[in-house]
């Protein structure tokens, strides 16, 4: 049956529709008030991830430590500035968050945490001024679940094997984006589990390899076909007496036996290759360039400079913005919106500027006209502000190369330009 085009471009009167405010939890139907639990195996990733393979263990170490070297700074605002408070309540919380931690404990489990299980946790005691937090604990991500509402997405945590139940508003919850969830985040480990296993496979064959010497060395195949079980164990037991490590492999003499020597190809023990490559994808995934966990012997001093750098701009500095936004978000927000949480991260060697560069690039904009003291502000050479310094100069010798002394100019000031030259000359 032919259907009228004019059936699908007719419009029909809809009735008017009431408008409704949606809350989260609707819009993410598929959470319901269930607890949910991360699909990752967390301690999977703990024992197999960083307590087995060498590139997992050094990426999340090296991660770890440097996000610890970051002090925390707490600032009020005080007109249209942000001051640092060294006295605040919540410096002295973050400065010592719980009677068994020093804060840069508290963050370097926070970071592992988030690096292998994609979620981190901390739990807050309340009890402080104005029921504000007084102490920090971390929480294992592997024993949390997350409970939402119709409300909410989350409603409340619960927490370790007697199922202790935390408000939402009692926890800090740090996570990296899954695109798949709007609850848990996701590690970056799981995109690196293919290249974990294949390394840690290697490893397993390399341990195997060595302890049988890569494959026998040799095979005796004996002459004589009448030989008794006494005489070939008599046999093999001479041949197992001169191998081993011991005879560093050396010459075996036999009699009335045909020996022929067997070795695996090159691409059956490329290992090492492969293990450069699954190495290569585990630091790719954690941002951690691999010369800093590995072959600093070949690597100058140019190029290692650079790749700290590199690490510090394009991964720690994020990381920090991230976990800085989830602090402000869960701790400064107790103390009113004049209070947040920022880092510091003046001290950082890394990220220190050469001071000969600094100095060059100092000649340079002082030669332009720049005023000392403003070049000595703006390129923090550290140098005191000297009298004169708020006034520019310029060489005056600079002049046209099209300047003619013969026909142009005043006579009087050619004179007073080429009397300078001379003495620049004179004094170079």
């Amino acid at each position: 049956m032919q259907i009228p085009f004019k059936r699908f471009f007719t419009k029909k009167k809809v009735a008017q529709s009431i408008e409704k405010s949606y809350t989260s939890s609707e819009v993410e139907n598929i959470y319901t008030r269930a607890a949910q639990w991360s699909d990752w195996d967390s301690s999977k990733a703990i024992e197999e991830g960083y307590k087995s393979s060498v590139p997992v263990y050094a990426c999340v170490k090296k991660r770890m430590d440097s996000i610890a070297s970051i002090p925390l700074v707490v600032e009020v605002k005080s007109g249209d500035e942000w001051e640092a408070l060294p006295n605040h309540p919540l410096q002295a919380l973050l400065d010592n968050p719980n009677p068994e931690m020093s804060t840069s404990d508290l963050m370097m489990l926070m970071s592992s945490h988030k690096d292998l299980a994609g979620n981190a946790y901390w739990m807050k005691v309340k009890g402080g001024r104005g029921n504000t937090t007084k102490e920090l604990w971390p929480t294992m991500p592997q024993y949390v679940s997350i409970s939402g509402s119709q409300q909410s997405l989350v409603e409340y945590y619960t927490v370790g094997v007697e199922q202790k139940r935390v408000d939402k508003d009692d926890m800090c919850h740090f996570k990296f984006t899954d695109p798949s969830s709007l609850i848990f985040g996701q590690a970056p480990l799981r995109a690196a589990g293919k290249a974990v296993d294949i390394d840690n496979a290697g490893q397993a064959w390399q341990k195997v390899s060595m302890q049988n010497r890569a494959v026998p060395d040799l095979h005796f195949s004996f002459e004589n076909e009448d030989m008794t079980d006494t005489q070939y164990e008599q046999a093999s037991a001479a041949i197992n007496a001169k191998t081993g490590p011991g005879s560093a492999r050396g010459a075996l003499s036999t009699s009335k036996a045909k020996v022929t020597q067997l070795s695996m190809s090159p691409v059956e023990m490329d290992f090492m290759e492969t293990r450069r490559f699954t190495r290569e994808d585990i630091c790719s995934v954690y941002g951690t360039p691999s010369s800093l966990i590995a072959e600093m012997g070949n690597v100058n001093l140019a190029n290692a400079e650079t790749a700290r750098r590199a690490f510090w701009q394009d991964t720690i500095i994020p990381l920090m913005d991230d976990n800085i936004d989830t602090l402000n978000m869960c701790l400064s927000s107790e103390y009113g919106p004049d209070v947040r949480i920022v880092y510091d991260l003046s001290n950082i060697p890394a990220l220190q500027e050469n001071y000969a560069e600094k100095l060059t690039n100092a000649k340079i904009l002082w030669s332009m006209g720049v005023p000392f003291n403003i070049v000595n502000q703006r390129l923090e050479l550290g140098l005191d502000d000297m009298d004169g310094g708020d006034i520019g100069y310029i060489p005056t010798g600079v002049i046209p190369t099209t300047f003619d002394f013969d026909t142009e100019g005043d006579e009087e000031a050619k004179a007073l330009v080429f009397n300078e030259i001379l003495k620049k000359h004179n004094n170079g």
